[in-house]
């Protein structure tokens, strides 16, 4: 009882630091950052647009900003608050050129509250040195001089900001409080799990009882927290649209908080989440969008300026993480699997559904590296009963969501299926191949039933024509020189190559440094043009002599007939997922993806996990730890200057 109450005074001074966080909470001051949009069209887009504004009806330069062109798009920035002002004018052109103005648009941290369209415009403003008439959805101007402009009264707008800042006040209150609540959380777990850490850290920085010093346990562990601390980095502060298809895929996960199944591609709701590639990713059978959409939607509840669309993905890394470190003593093929290629952290750090499909698979590849695991336990079950149930459901889930993810992580599917068969073959005990055989046709059956439930959706709502309905989309909404309507000799080179009856070769020829590309987008980041070949040749010959390392520790095994079958199973998987990398590129597009590669260092683990005295050497350890240190270098060094 004594002990019991002296551990609860321990969190005494954070719940008093928690209370005492409610006058922060409720009193410190919100950010407001106030800007203006207009959407401009004239044949000239150089000009310069400006806005003035006043809080008292008297309009200077002093009281001005110049605007910020992207196509049509004129933004005016760093205004004052909104609140006060009474009344704006825009300046769209300093030429006597004519020009159309569609809407103007007013936000609040980025956040559109107040939109006029042109019909508004044109009954609430007033044109200065210019004439105007309505067309459609644009108001076109005439200007009598070079100064033209329009006067726009601010009474409406400012109404319109009152109710935007009391509302989003009240989201600054809410995320203040939650934020101090997930601190005051996070402390007490420290707390309670105190001894636990510090056992930990104990045995990570001194030797243990025999005097053995595990500087590859450290490194291991030193690598993956930095590999952490860049993509939370990265993930919470680097601009939105800045990573691989980043803007329709958030749009993608948008439709996912609040949606629970697969929509029809033709339903107006799915409109925004359509790329220039005339396609939606909603249309991928993967189930991420609706699992990582629901937990967005509680961090965007519960923090209004966090990138909640990154969360799920910097939650899953974490998760990783985690038992990476936990496990990296035992188990130190997981710096093969996970330590040594900095494309296998970036997926995480922004939005794209290939940090599930890596998550799942690097699952499996955990389950097949462990010869005690729920896999190999549950195939080799001769009883079965109730209990046994959740075991072949979660089998079958992993390996039927691995078939609905991205193709290239079918490869894990395969080496799954390999290891497995081999294990059927080598069993000798035919009782026991029986009992294989019917606990391998429970899981399959569980995995074609996950793969049929979502296929099922498809069929509902396009019957057999789901190709015909693909390319109607396409056309809707594809850019031009990637839609199917458009003529072939002026759509984009690189798109669609073997349907337009061009060869492999015809694919290099337009992309050249495809294999170059590939690899630095493995090993380095795509958007990276700057970093010197040194680095992507030390990272090449460390991951040869890492791979030769496996395959001499294969085959130097006695009578391991089994391991070497597996060895040249594993490696034609490699080189078959390079295959399928290569015919992607010549049917779809022809960009170098390094990401597509990334089953490669999971079935590297796998076979690493076979041999696990070649971790005894000192020179393999010392291999892997610079492999490890010069990614993560390269990760933080590169990676965070490139998306800041």
């Amino acid at each position: 009882m004594h002990t019991s109450r002296k551990n609860l005074f321990l969190y005494l001074p954070i719940l008093i630091l928690f209370l005492a966080s409610f006058i922060w909470v409720l009193k410190a001051p919100d950010h407001f950052s106030w800007s203006a949009d207009l959407y401009l069209r004239n044949d000239d887009t150089s000009v310069l647009s400006q806005l003035f504004y006043s809080d008292n009806d008297e309009l200077s330069q002093d009281n001005s900003t110049d605007g910020t062109r992207n196509g049509n798009i004129v933004t005016f920035s760093g205004l004052p608050d909104l609140r006060s002002l009474t009344l704006f004018r825009f300046d769209p052109t300093n030429t006597q050129e004519s020009y159309r103005v569609t809407h103007v648009g007013f936000f609040l941290n980025g956040e559109a509250f107040f939109t006029m369209e042109a019909a508004d415009l044109k009954a609430q403003a007033f044109p200065v040195n210019a004439s105007w008439q309505l067309n459609g959805e644009e108001l076109v101007f005439t200007p009598q001089n070079s100064d033209s402009s329009f006067l726009l009264s601010a009474d409406s707008i400012r109404e319109a900001a009152e109710n935007a800042a009391a509302k989003l006040h009240v989201l600054y209150v809410r995320q203040r409080f939650f934020l101090a609540l997930s601190i005051a959380l996070l402390l007490c777990v420290l707390l309670f799990f105190r001894n636990g850490i510090a056992s930990y850290l104990k045995t990570l920085f001194l030797p243990n009882s025999s005097g053995h010093f595990d500087w590859f346990a450290l490194i291991s562990t030193a690598v993956i927290a930095g590999a952490l601390l860049v993509v939370c980095i990265i993930g919470l502060f680097s601009a939105l649209g800045l990573h691989p298809d980043e803007w329709d895929v958030k749009a993608c996960l948008d439709y996912g908080m609040t949606h629970f199944l697969p929509p029809d591609m033709r339903d107006p709701a799915v409109a925004q989440t359509y790329s220039g590639y005339g396609y939606t990713k909603l249309e991928n059978y993967t189930w991420y969008f609706y699992l990582a959409g629901k937990i967005a939607l509680l961090f965007k509840t519960m923090f209004c300026s966090l990138a909640y669309y990154r969360v799920p993905n910097l939650l899953l890394f974490a998760a990783l993480a985690f038992y990476f470190v936990r496990n990296i003593r035992q188990k130190n093929w997981l710096m093969v699997a996970l330590g040594i290629c900095v494309q296998s952290w970036y997926i995480f750090s922004y939005t794209t559904a290939d940090a599930l499909d890596f998550t799942i698979a690097f699952a499996i590849t955990c389950l097949l590296c462990n010869p005690q695991s729920l896999l190999y336990r549950t195939v080799e079950k001769k009883k079965l009963c109730r209990r046994d149930i959740p075991a072949f459901l979660l089998l079958g889930l992993l390996f039927g969501n691995i078939a609905l993810g991205k193709q290239c992580y079918l490869a894990i599917l395969a080496l799954s299926f390999f290891v497995l068969l081999l294990r059927l073959i080598w069993q000798k005990d035919p009782l026991q191949k029986k009992v294989l055989w019917r606990n391998y046709l429970i899981i399959v059956g569980i995995f074609l039933a996950v793969f049929a439930f979502r296929a099922g959706f498809d069929i509902a709502h396009y019957g057999t024509e789901k190709s015909q309905v693909k390319e109607a989309v396409a056309i809707q909404y594809a850019d031009y020189d990637k839609n199917p309507s458009t003529p072939t000799k002026e759509l984009n080179p690189s798109w669609h190559m073997y349907s337009r009856g061009y060869t492999l070769s015809d694919v290099f020829a337009e992309n050249p440094d495809w294999f170059a590309m590939s690899y630095k987008s493995f090993c380095g980041l795509l958007q990276d043009h700057d970093t010197g070949a040194w680095y992507y040749w030390c990272m090449g010959l460390l991951y040869l002599a890492l791979f030769a390392g496996i395959g001499i520790a294969t085959f130097r095994q006695p009578d391991n007939l089994q391991g070497k079958i597996r060895f040249v199973i594993c490696t034609l998987l490699m080189v078959g997922e390079l295959a399928a990398s290569i015919v992607n590129s010549w049917l779809i597009e022809s960009m170098a993806q390094g990401r597509y590669l990334l089953p490669c260092i999971l079935i590297a683990g796998y076979l690493s996990s076979t041999v696990p005295e070649l971790f005894q050497k000192k020179i393999y350890r010392t291999l892997l730890s610079i492999a490890g240190i010069l990614s993560v270098g390269y990760f933080g060094l590169v990676g965070i200057p490139l998306f800041f």
